[in-house]
C-alpha cells in the first residue's frame, strides 16, 4: 500500500432494510445460510406487510405517523435504515456542517403512480390524481427526509441508475477529505412498481428463476426492494476508536459513452472507475483481496463487467462475488447494502458464496468461485473493491478497508 496523505474516511455506522427483515443481522444470517429472499412466484424480493408493521413500531411516533400517512413504505424504510445508521455511529443528529447525500431511482413512485392509473382508468378522481402526482420529483423524498432530520446542510440527491449510492459514497468521502463536511450521511432506498418492472420486462432482463450471476445459464435479473444508510466521518476526528467499523480508502466514477441501456461489451467504464478506485485509493491491485461485483445476472452486464475485471487485474484475479441471489438487485440502493455486506466481511472476514453458479461463463477468465467451493482464507481479508454499473454507462467502484 502507498502512502497517503489524504484523511481516511470512517464508516462509524449502518443501517439496512431488506426483504429478509430489518438490520443487517438476517441479510448476514441468510447470506450465511444461503438463503434467498427472492419469491420463486414472481422473481421479486418485496418488502411485505409484517415487515412494514415492524418499521412503524420501530420509528418514532411522529415519524412514523406522517410517513404512515400514504407517504410510502419507502420513507419509512429510509427514516428506519437512518435511524439505526445513526444510532450505530453514535449520532444524535445533523449538523449544519454534515452532509446527507441520497440515492434513488423511484423516490414516491408506487402512490403516484397507482393514482395515475386510477385516473387514467376512471376510478380515481382528476384532483387525487394531481395531490399524489406533485409528489412526482424524485428531489421530493430527500426533501422530506432532510425535514424529518431537521437538516439545513449540504445535501445532494443522486440518480444514475443502479450506480446511484456507490457513487453517492464515492462524492461523499471527496467531500469529507476535501473538508467540505465534517461527516456524511450516504443511503439509497428504493420500492418497487409496475413501470420499473415492467420497464426492465421490456428490455427482457428479468427472470422468476434465482438470478446465476456469471453463470454460463444465467436468465436474468431478480428486483427487490430495499434501503440503507452508512454514517462516514474523517477517521483523524474520532476519538473513540471502536466507533469504527471499516475505512472507504478511494472512489472512482466514469461512464461508458455508449448506449442508454447497454454496458459498453468491453466494460470499459467500469474498468476505469475500478482503475480510478484504486489509485484514489493509492492500493495496488494485487492488494485486492475481494472483489464483491454489481453481477445482477443478466448476460450484458455480467460478461462487461467481468471482462473489465479481466482486463484490469488478468486472469488470477482475486475471488470475485455478487451477493444479489440473496438480497435481490435494490437498483439505486444496491451499492450501500453491499457495501455493508463488504464492511461485514471485513469484520468477520468471512467470504460470501456465489449462489447459483454452477457453470462459469468460459468467456470470462477471472477468479469466480463456484457454489459448492469453500474457499479458504489463506490470509486476512484487508481490502475490498465494490464495483457498481448503471444504465447509460454510469459506473461506479469504491475500495474499502478493514480497520487493522
Amino acid at each position: 500500500m502507498i502512502a497517503s496523505t489524504t484523511p481516511a474516511v470512517a464508516v462509524t455506522g449502518y443501517g439496512v432494510v431488506t426483504p429478509h427483515g430489518l438490520g443487517i443481522d438476517p441479510l448476514w444470517s441468510n447470506l450465511l445460510k444461503r438463503q434467498t429472499c427472492i419469491a420463486n412466484d414472481t422473481g421479486t424480493g418485496i418488502i411485505d406487510q409484517d415487515i412494514l408493521e415492524q418499521l412503524k413500531y420501530s420509528l418514532p411516533k411522529d415519524d412514523g405517523e406522517s410517513a404512515s400517512c400514504g407517504r410510502e413504505k419507502s420513507l419509512l424504510m429510509a427514516l428506519y435504515a437512518i435511524q439505526q445508521s445513526m444510532l450505530h455511529a453514535g449520532w444524535t443528529s445533523l449538523n449544519s456542517d454534515d452532509g446527507l447525500i441520497f440515492a434513488t431511482t423511484t423516490g414516491y413512485i408506487a402512490s403516484w403512480e397507482n393514482e395515475l392509473l386510477g385516473f387514467l382508468s376512471g376510478s380515481r378522481r382528476e384532483d387525487s390524481f394531481q395531490e399524489a402526482f406533485r409528489r412526482e420529483p424524485l428531489g421530493t423524498m430527500l426533501a422530506d427526509i432532510c425535514n424529518g432530520l431537521n437538516f439545513c446542510g449540504h445535501n445532494l440527491l443522486i440518480t444514475t441508475a443502479c450506480s446511484s449510492s456507490a457513487q453517492a459514497i464515492a462524492i461523499a468521502s471527496d467531500w469529507i477529505r476535501l473538508g467540505k463536511v465534517k461527516r456524511c450521511l450516504v443511503g439509497g432506498c428504493e420500492t418497487l412498481s409496475m413501470l420499473t418492472s415492467q420497464g426492465f420486462d421490456c428490455f427482457k432482463l428479468l427472470t422468476r428463476e434465482l438470478a446465476r450471476p456469471f453463470d454460463k445459464k444465467r436468465s436474468g435479473i431478480n428486483l427487490a426492494e430495499g434501503a440503507a444508510f452508512i454514517c462516514l466521518e474523517n477517521e483523524s476526528t474520532i476519538v473513540d476508536r471502536q466507533r469504527i467499523q471499516a475505512r472507504i480508502l478511494g472512489g472512482g466514477i466514469a461512464s461508458d459513452a455508449y448506449h442508454m441501456t447497454a454496458p459498453h461489451p468491453e466494460g470499459l467504464g467500469i474498468y476505469n472507475a475500478m482503475k480510478i478506485a484504486l489509485n484514489d485509493a493509492s492500493i495496488d491491485k494485487s492488494e485486492i483481496d475481494f472483489i464483491h461485483a454489481h453481477g445482477t445476472g443478466s448476460y450484458h452486464n455480467d460478461l462487461s463487467e467481468g471482462l473489465a475485471i479481466q482486463r484490469l487485474f488478468g486472469e488470477h484475479s482475486p475471488p470475485v462475488y455478487s451477493t444479489k441471489p440473496i438480497h435481490g438487485h435494490t437498483l439505486a440502493a444496491c451499492g450501500v447494502i453491499e457495501s455493508i455486506i463488504c464492511i461485514k466481511t471485513l469484520t468477520e472476514q468471512i467470504l460470501p458464496t456465489n449462489i447459483g453458479l454452477k457453470d462459469r461463463d468460459e468467456k470470462l477468465k477471472i477468479n469466480l468461485p463456484l457454489e459448492h467451493e469453500s474457499v479458504a482464507l489463506k490470509k486476512p481479508i484487508k481490502f475490498i473493491l465494490k464495483s457498481s454499473l448503471g444504465f447509460g454507462g454510469s459506473n461506479a467502484a469504491i475500495v474499502l478497508g478493514g480497520i487493522s
